[in-house]
């Protein structure tokens, strides 16, 4: 709309942005929902019970598909995004690289959900085994998100905060999660209370997603 040279720079810079962010929305829904269907998956093919029932899984997609993943789309401009070179018109919007990262990280969550399932001991109480993957699934895709802040940049160069919106919908998440557990609400959900021992675990499992991103940030970062 005007002859400044600044001007072009600056919608080139905007851009950039907007199409990043779609990019991690994209990628964050299909890495988690490839959890999800992978879990649901190999536990069937190798005859596991099921580790979680259709209303959890709708429930998991409202707390980890809603807020979480429309708070990347509030993600401010990464540094150095001029840096870069031009994207080729033709290039895809999730690219080889894209997809072998949706399905590591798919497998990373159902193995560790399964494996929380397991220690669980299903047979003898599958409502407290569910629970604990169910849990253990949305706390892996709620580590996720801060994963996805970024395709290529650590989150601690990004800054654990910056994104306001970020962490206030893992906020919300989370205390919705507390009261699917521990309210009434878990007769609806067939969910049963678990100690703080049980949060641990699943803590420590789930964790496991995001350090093995970051290690492949670094690992890229240092490639380059």
């Amino acid at each position: 709309v005007d002859d400044n040279f600044t001007s072009i720079v600056d919608a080139v810079e905007e851009g950039r942005t907007v199409y990043s962010n779609i990019q991690k929305f994209i990628e964050y829904l299909i890495s988690c929902n490839a959890g999800e269907v992978l879990t649901i998956l190999i536990a069937s093919l190798i005859g596991l019970p099921l580790p979680l029932i259709a209303v959890q899984i709708l429930l998991m997609n409202l707390l980890t598909d809603g807020l979480p993943a429309l708070s990347l789309a509030m993600e401010e401009k990464e540094p150095g995004v001029m840096e870069r070179p031009p994207r080729k018109k033709n290039a895809k919007i999730v690219d080889l690289n894209g997809l072998i990262q949706i399905f590591v990280i798919g497998i990373v969550m159902a193995a560790g959900t399964l494996g929380v399932f397991l220690f669980s001991n299903p047979d003898e109480n599958l409502r407290y085994a569910q629970t604990m993957a169910f849990s253990t699934l949305v706390l892996f895709q709620l580590f996720h998100v801060f994963n996805s802040r970024s395709l290529h940049l650590s989150l601690f160069k990004l800054g654990a905060l910056a994104n306001r919106w970020v962490i206030g919908a893992i906020g919300v998440s989370l205390i919705l999660q507390i009261l699917i557990i521990y309210t009434p609400l878990n007769v609806l959900f067939r969910t049963t209370p678990i100690s703080i021992f049980d949060w641990g675990i699943i803590l420590l499992v789930s964790s496991s997603v995001f350090i093995i991103r970051e290690l492949w940030k670094i690992f890229e970062s240092e490639r380059i």
